[in-house]
C-alpha cells in the first residue's frame, strides 16, 4: 500500500537546527531527543513512504525582509540533502513524476510553502519558488499576511486585494492551495473565487475537537464539493482535548469524513517535526505500520489504499497531470 503524507516540518527542524540530519540517526536509535527527527530518511524508508510532503515554513521570528531569504536556505536544504543526485527521492514537478518513482522504485518528494509571509506581497517571488519546485500553498500560517488572515487573528478578515491577485495567479500556475490554518472568512473568500480544488494539508474535524485549527462540517464539504483532499493529522491537540490522543480518536475524524461524502477524498498530513504532541502510539513515521494495522481492523482493503495515499494520487495525477512549458521537462526546470 502506498503511503502519501501531505504534510510534515523536517525542512524548517534542518533549517532551525543545524546539528539535525535527514540521513539518521532514527528515531529509534537516538538517545537524545535533539538530534531527532519525526520523520528521517531511514524511518521514512522503514516505513516505505511513497511520497512525503515537505513544508517550507517560515517563523514569525523572521523579519519580513529576510523571509523570502529563509525560504531559499530550506529549499537549498531540500535539494542538497534530501532529493540531492535522486538516487532515493525524486523531486516532484508534474504527475509524470509518480510514474518515474513507481517505476524505478524510488519514493517521491513534494516541496510545499505554509503560509505566503514569504511572498512580500509581489506575485514575483510566488512565481520564483514555483520555478523551484514549490507546487502546493498554504496562503497563511495562524496569522495575518499580505495574503490573508489565519485562525490566529482575534477578529479575523478574508483576503486582501493582493490575496485575490495572489489567488488567481496561483490558479494559473496550477498551484494547488491548501488551506489549513486559514482564517473562516479568508477560506470562504478563496472558494467563492478560485476554480481549482483546494486542500487541507493537515487538519482535522472541528465538531470533533473544537479547536480553530480544525475544520467545520460545511467548511469540510466545500473542500470535497471542489474535487479537493483534506490530510487528517496526527497532532494529538488537534484530534482531542484529553491530555493523550489515540489512533482510536483519530479514527473518529475518519468516519466523519466518510460520513459527509470523503471516502475517497480523506487521507494524512502527519505534521512531523511541527508539533510537540503527537498521537500517543504514533509519534514518529516508523508507526506508519500502526495506522495501516488500525485502519485495516475498520474499513475494507480499498477504502485502506485510499485513506494511506491513493486518495491523494489520484488528485495529484488529475491536477498535475497537465505539463505546461514551465513545469520540468526531461528532467530540468524551464521558465
Amino acid at each position: 500500500m502506498k503511503i502519501v503524507d501531505a504534510h510534515c516540518d523536517v525542512l524548517w527542524k534542518l533549517w532551525s537546527q543545524p546539528k539535525l540530519s535527514f540521513d539518521g540517526p532514527s528515531q529509534a536509535s537516538a538517545v537524545d531527543d535533539a538530534v531527532r527527527l519525526h520523520a528521517s530518511a531511514p524511518l521514512l524508508r522503514h516505513s516505505g513512504v511513497f511520497v512525503q510532503s515537505f513544508a517550507v515554513y517560515i517563523p514569525p521570528s523572521v523579519l519580513p525582509p529576510q523571509r523570502f531569504y529563509a525560504a531559499l536556505q530550506m529549499i537549498d536544504l531540500y535539494r542538497r540533502h534530501i532529493i540531492g543526485d535522486e538516487r532515493e527521492w525524486i523531486p516532484f514537478y508534474t504527475a509524470d513524476d509518480l510514474a518515474r518513482a513507481e517505476r524505478s522504485g524510488r519514493r517521491v518528494a513534494l516541496l510545499t510553502l505554509e503560509g505566503a509571509d514569504a511572498i512580500h506581497g509581489d506575485v514575483t517571488y510566488l512565481r520564483t519558488l514555483y520555478y523551484l519546485g514549490v507546487r502546493i500553498v498554504g496562503l497563511t500560517w495562524n496569522y495575518r499576511n499580505e495574503v490573508a488572515d489565519g485562525i490566529g487573528e482575534a477578529h479575523p478578515g478574508g483576503l486582501s486585494d493582493f490575496g485575490r491577485r495572489f489567488v488567481q495567479e496561483a490558479a494559473q500556475l496550477r498551484l494547488l492551495l491548501d488551506v489549513s490554518h486559514l482564517s473562516e472568512p479568508s477560506f470562504w473568500d478563496l472558494m467563492a473565487i478560485h476554480p481549482h480544488p483546494v486542500i487541507a494539508s493537515h487538519s482535522n474535524i472541528y465538531e470533533l475537537r473544537n479547536h480553530p485549527r480544525n475544520l467545520r462540517k460545511e467548511q469540510v464539504e466545500a473542500i470535497f464539493a471542489s474535487g479537493g483532499c483534506i490530510g487528517l493529522t496526527f497532532v494529538g491537540d488537534f484530534v482531542s482535548e484529553q491530555p493523550t490522543a489515540s489512533l482510536d480518536d483519530l479514527l473518529r475524524h475518519v468516519e466523519c469524513c466518510f460520513e459527509w461524502g470523503g471516502v475517497k477524498q480523506t487521507g494524512f498530513g502527519s505534521d512531523f517535526d511541527g508539533a510537540d504532541r503527537l498521537l500517543q502510539d504514533v509519534q514518529h513515521a516508523g508507526h506508519w505500520h500502526r495506522v495501516v494495522e488500525a485502519l485495516l481492523k475498520r474499513y475494507k482493503e480499498e477504502e485502506v489504499r485510499g485513506l494511506l495515499g491513493e486518495n491523494w494520487l489520484r488528485l495529484f495525477r488529475r491536477y498535475f497531470g497537465h505539463q505546461g512549458d514551465d513545469q520540468r521537462t526531461n528532467g530540468q526546470i524551464v521558465a
